[in-house]
Parts: structure tokens; C-alpha cells; sequence
């Protein structure tokens, strides 16, 4: 006793197993709330992920919420790299955790700010349309700068380590990364696309355009029915005046086609016939072929191949407003029904199956000028013209491989991937009844024999809901192809990934026209008639490796689109999507 009270005695042990307590929770703390700030700067990059459109990049839009996501994840690396969590990094396992988790956020945080610093700066660039040449070369160029140095930035990022990591941490890794790799793919191909659309527009250039009309279908576009020639320079352009391709079959045998192609579709001469060019989906071998075939002709040599229809038109009509063609006003309302019947009406011998050229050409070419004059909105052209891209009706294919890989990179070079499924209609019937067949598709999975593979079933549904009272340039009848009045008569093609074997159709008596390798899948093909007001269902199957997998259906750029069925969800194949099982 000193005369104040009882002795206090000091004991080192209890005081370090406290200050230890406090220290753990202080690192539990700070790892907690470092997780959490992870985890919705992730989500604020997804919501800007989400926001990535034509018109969002003209305002910004997405640049808020990566703003968002960098102060999140900066946040979480200050937590992180606070000093009094040094020790842990020397610890054999929460080491691991807090060295991966501050490697993390701090690369997250670079990816978020040069995202958000590029959305800022292509904002400010694409603020005002350029009305003339020299100003579209140069936002390309500056657009072609931005991508650049972002690519720079989030090019060599240290992610620490990524085996044995907690629950919560292993998860912001793993969608991290992916977000990561996405905005490199996303960035390569934006780079690339810039390229191919800057050696388009900067020229000197000649491009053969093909015209397909959604009337009459081929295999993933419409029936190319006319044929011009888009000239390129300086940032201008000018599309000339477009000639019917029944007009233009080619001489003699006609070009070298694609060995696939020749196999499968040589009978219907696509490498003549401009009109049969679309039977296979694959844009990257018929460009080539067009453009030999032009050349055939004697047109001369073009640097590349554009196939447009309606809906591209319709993209374009939506930027410009109304247009005047041959003295009637055309805009992106009223654009579809003329292209694909209204026209047809106005035709002067119906009874001779004779018609005025087709008017796409001549619409085309306006909508071409109209954009020329500058006087058109920048956020509806990108995004009308980035949908119609993601639906195949914008193809492109260029002489030259690195502008080729552009457009591949854009999505527009029709290319069928080795995992694509495309369903097309091949009309044969010399009708335009491609409107009224409703197409339908029911897909079913189930295991395949005793080999592990997948069956899978496709049942397809056939509605031709021809009204009465059409014409007979419209409806048919067709002598010359066989067709009665109304009656639709095509080749129900499937294009399918290369792992599909076996083949086969449930219907007896019922065999494929058209059977084998197509690129780097393959494709088989039979032959229907649906007369008017009638339904025809055939069931493809075909076995797929494995109890799981995927396969991406590609659009068919009808109009209507093939609508889908699979379990309780439907859909449509306007935009494609994947279907796993």
C-alpha cells in the first residue's frame, strides 16, 4: 500500500494479448470494408458496362459510374496498404489474402480511372458531328488515340496472387478479371474497327455495295436484288446509282468459289447468280466472290464488299429524318413496308412479272447524301447502326487483311463462328412472301445414347400467314418455279457449330437437299412448301460433344425474326444470344 489505494500490478501478457485483440480487429475491419468497397466498385463498373452505347458515349453517361467504381476501389487499396496491416503480409495465409487484395483494388483502380477517363474524353470528341471530310478523319484519328491510351494503361497490371484466397476475395478476383479481360477485348476491337472505318472513309476507295431486300431471304440477309458502287475519299462519300442483279449475271462459268460454297450451294451458281450470293451465311467467303464476280463483268476492281438492307437503311433514315426519293418521302417509319411490299404494288405489268427497279438503291443513295450535308443526329446513327450491325444486316468484307480484321472486330464481317448456329429461310420460290412466314423454334436437350454427348432437338415451325388479295408479283403464282398463289416454298437451312454430329430428321420420307462442311462448321439443308394459311413443323436433331455446352445462335436478319423457345423462356434471334444446356 502507498497510502493511495491498492498496488496496481502491471502484466506485459495481458497488455500484448489485448493490443493483439485490437490489431486483428482492426485488419478484420479493414479487410471487411475493403472487401465491401470492392465489391460494389464492381458492381458501379458493371452499371457502366451496362451503360456503353452510342449515345451514353456522347453524353458521358458511363463515366459517372466508373468515377463511381475508382474512388470504391481507391478507396479499398487506402484500407488495404494502411500501415498497421504491414505485418500481415508476412503471414503465410491472411498474407496471401492482403497482398492479392491490394494488388486488386489497385489495379482495379487504374482500370476504372482510365475507363472513365476515356469515356470523358470521347464524349468531348463526339460532342459535335463533323460536317465535312477532313473533320471525320480527324475525330477518327483523335477516337483512335483514346482507345490507344487506354489500352496503354490497362496493358501489364499486377493482380498479386490468385490461388488459396477467401471466398468473398477469390470472387471479386474472378469477375475482376473477367471485366479486365472484356475491356482489353473491347479495346482491341474498338481499335480495330476505327482502323477498318478510317481506311473506308480517309480512301481513296471502291467498295461494291449489294442491296438486300428482307422480302425474299437468303441464309442470315436478304436476296440481293441490286448491286452499286460506294466511291470513298477524303472523308466522303458517294454511292452511285445502284443496277438490278437480274441484269448482271456473269458470263462463261463465273470465278473460283470457295471450295466449301461450290460443295454444298455450286448448284444454284451463286458465283453467276447475284441473287443465289446469300445462300451461305458466310459474308467472309461470297464478299470475295462478289467482288470477283464484278470484276468478271468488267466493273473493275474494288477494295472491298458492304451488304446492306432494310433495317441498315432504316438506321440511317432514323439519323437523317425524312428523305425525298423519286418524289415521295421515305423516312424510318415508313421505309420497311415500302421496301418490302408497297413498291411491288406499284408495279406496271404484274401480268409479265415486270417491276420498276428496286427503289433501295435509290434510297440508299439519298440517305448517303443526307449524311453528307451533315444535317443528322450522331447519337441516333450510332446506335441504329450499331444494332443493325449486331443484327447482320450491315456485312463487310475488305481486300485487305488488317481492315478485314476491322470489320471482323466490329462484328460486321459475317463470319460464322466455329460455336455459331444460324437459322436461315432460303426463299425459292421467286416470291416476296419472306413477311408473312412466321418462324418459329422450339429447342430440347437430353443425353445422347451411351456416349455422354448431348442430343439436341430443334423443332421448327413454318406459319404462312399470307392475307388474301395480294398481287401476283407479291403472292405468285411463279410457273417457273412451281408455286401456286400464296404458297412459300424455301430451303429451311441450319448452319451449325462444328461440334454437331449426326444429323438427322424425325419426319419419315424426308431427306436433306443440302448436306455437309460449311467453313468451320457445317450445314444442312431441306426443302419445304407451305401453301397459304398452312403450318409445316420439321425436328432437326443432332448430338453435341459433352453433358454441358453452349452454342451461339447468330441473327438471321429476318423480318420478322425467328422467334425461339427454350424451357419457359422466349426470345427472338434479332440480336443472337448464347444457349447453354
Amino acid at each position: 500500500p502507498n497510502g493511495y489505494g491498492p498496488a496496481v500490478r502491471f502484466r506485459p501478457a495481458r497488455v500484448a494479448v489485448v493490443v493483439f485483440d485490437l490489431w486483428f480487429l482492426a485488419v478484420v475491419a479493414c479487410a471487411v470494408f475493403a472487401i465491401r468497397d470492392l465489391k460494389y466498385g464492381t458492381e458501379d463498373v458493371q452499371a457502366a458496362r451496362a451503360q456503353l452505347t452510342p449515345a451514353a458515349l456522347v453524353t458521358g453517361e458511363p463515366a459517372v459510374a466508373l468515377r463511381h467504381a475508382e474512388r470504391r476501389f481507391s478507396s479499398a487499396h487506402t484500407k488495404l496498404a494502411n500501415p498497421a496491416l504491414y505485418p500481415m503480409r508476412f503471414l503465410p495465409i491472411g498474407g496471401r489474402q492482403l497482398r492479392s487484395a491490394i494488388a486488386l483494388s489497385g489495379s482495379a483502380e487504374v482500370v476504372a480511372s482510365a475507363g472513365a477517363k476515356g469515356v470523358e474524353q470521347a464524349a468531348a470528341a463526339l460532342d459535335k458531328a463533323p460536317s465535312d471530310g477532313p473533320g471525320r478523319i480527324a475525330l477518327l484519328t483523335k477516337l483512335q488515340g483514346i482507345v490507344a491510351t487506354a489500352s496503354g494503361e490497362v496493358r501489364g497490371l499486377d493482380l498479386g496472387p490468385g490461388n488459396a484466397l477467401i471466398g468473398p476475395l477469390a470472387d471479386r478476383r474472378r469477375l475482376f478479371l473477367q471485366q479486365l479481360t472484356e475491356a482489353r477485348t473491347g479495346l482491341t476491337n474498338a481499335d480495330a474497327g476505327v482502323v477498318a472505318l478510317r481506311d473506308l472513309l480517309e480512301g481513296p476507295r471502291r467498295y461494291l455495295v449489294l442491296a438486300g431486300n428482307n422480302a425474299e431471304m437468303r441464309a442470315g440477309s436478304g436476296a440481293f436484288l441490286s448491286v452499286g458502287v460506294l466511291d470513298s475519299s477524303g472523308g466522303t462519300l458517294h454511292l452511285g446509282e445502284f443496277q438490278p442483279a437480274g441484269d448482271l449475271l456473269v458470263p462463261g462459268p463465273g470465278p473460283d468459289m470457295d471450295p466449301d460454297l461450290a460443295a454444298r450451294w455450286g448448284w444454284l451458281e451463286p458465283n453467276r447468280e447475284w441473287r443465289n450470293l446469300g445462300v451461305s451465311p458466310r459474308f467472309d467467303a461470297t464478299g470475295p466472290l462478289a467482288a470477283a464476280m464484278w470484276e468478271a463483268r468488267g466493273g473493275g476492281r474494288v477494295d472491298g464488299v458492304l451488304g446492306l438492307d432494310i433495317d441498315a437503311i432504316k438506321a440511317v433514315l432514323g439519323a437523317t429524318g425524312p428523305v425525298d426519293v423519286e418524289g415521295l418521302q421515305v423516312d424510318a417509319g415508313s421505309v420497311e413496308p415500302l421496301l418490302m411490299h408497297d413498291q411491288y404494288t406499284e408495279a406496271a405489268t404484274l401480268a409479265e412479272h415486270t417491276i420498276r427497279r428496286e427503289r433501295m438503291g435509290a434510297i440508299a443513295g439519298t440517305a448517303v447524301n443526307a449524311l453528307e450535308q451533315g444535317s443528322f443526329s450522331l447519337v441516333d446513327l450510332g446506335n441504329g447502326l450499331m444494332e443493325a450491325a449486331n443484327g447482320r444486316h450491315i456485312l463487310a468484307w475488305a481486300r485487305d487483311p488488317k481492315v478485314q480484321a476491322g470489320w471482323a472486330a466490329a462484328g460486321t464481317s459475317g463470319q460464322v463462328p466455329a460455336d455459331g448456329l444460324l437459322v436461315g429461310l432460303v426463299n425459292r420460290g421467286a416470291n416476296k412472301l419472306d413477311r408473312f412466314l412466321v418462324v418459329e423454334s422450339r429447342m430440347t436437350t437430353a443425353p445422347a445414347k451411351a456416349n455422354g454427348d448431348t442430343e439436341v432437338a430443334l423443332a421448327f415451325t413454318l406459319d404462312n400467314r399470307t392475307p388474301d388479295g395480294e398481287i401476283p408479283y407479291i403472292a405468285g403464282p411463279v410457273k417457273e418455279t412451281g408455286t401456286a398463289a400464296g404458297e412459300y416454298r424455301g430451303l429451311l437451312s441450319v448452319t451449325l457449330p462444328a461440334g454437331a454430329t449426326s444429323p438427322h430428321l424425325d419426319e419419315e420420307g424426308l431427306g436433306f437437299v443440302v448436306a455437309g462442311k460449311d467453313g468451320l462448321g457445317s450445314v444442312v439443308a431441306v426443302e419445304q412448301r407451305v401453301p397459304k394459311g398452312e403450318q409445316r413443323t420439321i425436328t432437326l436433331r443432332f448430338d453435341m460433344p459433352g453433358r454441358t455446352g453452349q452454342f451461339r445462335l447468330l441473327p438471321s436478319a429476318r423480318i420478322p425474326p425467328v422467334e425461339w423457345r427454350r424451357g419457359g423462356y422466349a426470345f427472338n434471334d434479332g440480336l443472337g444470344r448464347t444457349l447453354r444446356w
